[in-house]
């Protein structure tokens, strides 16, 4: 097998993105006339990016044999040698959180119009008001009759009004994180590292403009103006397991800031892939509190991210005077790394 994978991430090298943006995109609206086979659904999009080879992911061999076609084009033109239906591509596709970079903080949007509407990398599931999240969440493609199963980790069962989000990502050993396991009509979410699930609380029950969470970058809380640069408008159905979708709708303004929690999976949109997985790490951020003292089990990202932190801390505190520098070194003192390959983090107060 050929796996197709490019090393450098999309967001340096214009190449990769050009690529893998026109291999994989699709115009919802020329799709309904023209029935054009370069769109994705969920399934396709996620089994795609995980590295499965192509006459995996397409059961369909008309389907298959028009994006093998496109997508050779396109490796021909970038100067790479074509695959054949057993080649493969790896990658993450982009999150709700980077394409929100892309339509809203920046005019990345503008050079890649065509890929919209997209899939993010972003999978969710939630239930309706009041409802507990129980067992399973379960959503049904009345297009295509397909049930979607989301299984609920058990500390989360009886939580409500909240959302169970995962981004579509490798694991350490190269393993996919998000595994679409389909049984006859029934397609279910396989996690292959619970501990990536993150759980959203004051998910909204209804449509409309609301603040973001920092990490997924989804509308919670109550409701909010439009006229707030922080705000971004849901979509929602009743209760949903899938992909989020962005782009959906013009691109001005206000619609670029949409975010589709209710799309059919079925559908076949467009899709960005960086080729750079981040391979997160066994466990995700948690915080407990004993004695004055909070740990923090990081992955990478948040490791990345308090280094920085902790040098504005430093560059502050060249500038304090007297108590304040004293108080500045006193935290920075406190704040420490250890643990094997410095995956804990710890922060004792002073004193």
């Amino acid at each position: 097998m050929f796996t197709f994978t490019l090393f450098t991430t999309i967001f340096i090298n214009p190449l990769p993105q050009l690529l893998l943006k026109r291999c994989i995109h699709g115009n919802r609206n020329q799709l309904a006339q023209s029935g054009d086979s370069k769109g994705l659904t969920q399934k396709e999009n996620i089994l795609l990016s995980n590295g499965v080879s192509l006459n995996k992911v397409f059961t369909d061999e008309r389907r298959l044999g028009k994006f093998l076609s496109y997508l050779n084009e396109q490796l021909t033109l970038a100067g790479i040698k074509p695959i054949d239906e057993n080649g493969s591509i790896k990658g993450c596709i982009l999150s709700n959180k980077e394409f929100d970079g892309r339509l809203v903080l920046s005019d990345t949007w503008k050079s890649e119009r065509e890929v919209y509407p997209a899939w993010t990398g972003t999978l969710v599931a939630f239930k309706g008001k009041d409802a507990e999240l129980g067992d399973v969440v379960k959503y049904i493609d009345s297009s295509a009759g397909i049930t979607y199963i989301f299984e609920v980790p058990k500390e989360y069962r009886y939580e409500k009004n909240a959302i169970l989000v995962v981004n579509h990502d490798f694991l350490a050993d190269g393993n996919a994180l998000i595994l679409p396991n389909e049984k006859g009509s029934t397609i279910t979410y396989d996690i292959t590292d619970k501990s990536q699930i993150s759980l959203l609380l004051s998910f909204p029950s209804s449509d409309g403009w609301y603040n973001t969470d920092n990490k997924f970058g989804i509308p919670f809380g109550k409701g909010i103006s439009s006229d707030s640069p922080d705000a971004r408008y849901l979509y929602k159905a009743q209760n949903y397991v899938g992909l989020l979708a962005r782009g959906d709708g013009s691109f001005v303004n206000y619609d670029r800031g949409y975010v589709g929690a209710g799309s059919q999976p079925s559908s076949r949109f467009g899709v960005l892939i960086s080729t750079e997985a981040t391979k997160v790490d066994a466990a995700t951020p948690k915080l407990e509190t004993a004695k004055g003292e909070i740990t923090i089990v990081a992955n990478s990202d948040f490791r990345v991210a308090l280094a920085e932190a902790k040098q504005d801390v430093e560059n502050a505190a060249n500038q304090l005077m007297g108590g304040q520098l004293a108080r500045a070194q006193a935290f920075l003192a406190g704040l420490s790394f250890s643990g094997q390959n410095m995956r804990q983090v710890k922060w004792k107060k002073a004193g």
